[in-house]
């Protein structure tokens, strides 16, 4: 019996020198170095590419100090793997929470879909360096075209559209035993993405507004008022205004105005009609309208709906932020960093 007792305290003396030492050594990590603690995930599986403006300097060599994650279909299942999980929260309100936080950094959002609204989505975020150095050390970053090492048709999509003069059957190749499937769903997003860029040009023809001022960056509330802010100061330091206009999406299936070219004043009263009668609304950064409208649209809507049905099917939307041109996505998203933290 005297032995079963010494074994037990003997045994039991280790247990509670390994927690005297090792709850300390925890705690004290937690203190000094808490964003590394977050960071370092193994095995998060992301899918990523390069963003274009984002390449190294030809003049100086120099490699960019930040790249490009992007999310495609359901950001919220990529985003719970660092810890944003909430119960009933939006795949934005997870994507708004790792912004703000300082893990991601906001250089574009896009939506491109002719489905539910929440069915295919494509965040463009940038990816600071020592993240992306974490991804490669887990295996889960390719250098070439920025692939993910870990493909799957559905997660390689998005990285088929950001890499500028690249061949897309290139992706494919990554992927031999489903290249044919990858490169159909290839070939029908681009074909949506061809589609928003004719509803954009038509948008700019027919209502007379400039690209820049027609798309607002949809988000939760919180998060867009942030975002906002700082580009209202940004608009301001580059000596512009950024407009009073409710709403900066244009909707196909409801373009009044396909036959005539009103003036932007027409164009945005319309809009802001539309908002009055709750056709289009803006909720926590989900846009309601689409399909349960058509119950309601008259013949004459139907035909417009259909003369324009080639440029844009009827759930097609494109949201950009306002005053973030293309060539200057990289350094704008710098500038908006300190009015996120």
């Amino acid at each position: 019996m005297n032995v079963y007792l010494y074994w037990f305290d003997r045994v039991l003396g280790v247990f509670t020198w390994l927690l005297g030492v090792l709850v300390p050594v925890a705690l004290l990590w937690a203190l000094i170095a808490p964003e590394t603690a977050q960071r370092y995930v193994p095995g998060v599986s992301l899918v990523v590419a390069s963003l274009e403006g984002l390449q190294a300097d030809d003049a100086t060599e120099k490699k960019p100090d930040a790249q490009t994650l992007d999310l495609l279909s359901d950001p919220k299942k990529h985003l719970t793997a660092w810890g944003y999980e909430a119960e009933n929260a939006s795949s934005e309100d997870i994507l708004s929470s790792a912004i703000r936080d300082g893990r991601l950094q906001v250089a574009r959002a896009a939506i491109f879909t002719n489905e539910p609204l929440t069915d295919r989505l494509l965040y463009r975020v940038v990816i600071p360096n020592e993240l992306k150095n974490d991804l490669v050390e887990h295996g889960n970053w390719a250098e070439e075209g920025g692939l993910c090492a870990h493909l799957t048709p559905e997660k390689a999509l998005s990285s088929a559209l950001p890499v500028k003069d690249k061949n897309i059957g290139l992706l494919a190749d990554h992927c031999p035993a489903e290249k044919w499937k990858l490169r159909r769903e290839v070939d029908a997003i681009m074909k949506d993405i061809n589609r928003v860029e004719m509803l954009n040009q038509l948008a700019e023809q027919k209502l007379g507004i400039a690209r820049q001022d027609c798309y607002r960056f949809f988000f939760s509330t919180g998060f867009r008022q942030q975002l906002e802010q700082s580009m209202v100061q940004y608009s301001r330091s580059e000596g512009r205004e950024v407009r009073d206009i409710d709403l900066y999406v244009i909707r196909s299936d409801l373009l009044p105005f396909v036959k005539t070219t009103p003036t932007r004043e027409e164009a945005l009263a319309w809009l802001r009609s539309e908002i009055d009668f709750g056709n289009i609304a803006a909720v926590e950064g989900q846009l309601v309208s689409g399909p349960q409208l058509k119950a309601s649209m008259s013949p004459v809507e139907e035909r417009v709906q259909q003369t324009i049905d080639e440029l844009a099917r009827d759930e097609c939307y494109a949201l950009r932020p306002i005053y973030t041109p293309e060539p200057e996505l990289a350094s704008r998203a710098r500038s908006i960093r300190p009015y996120l933290e």
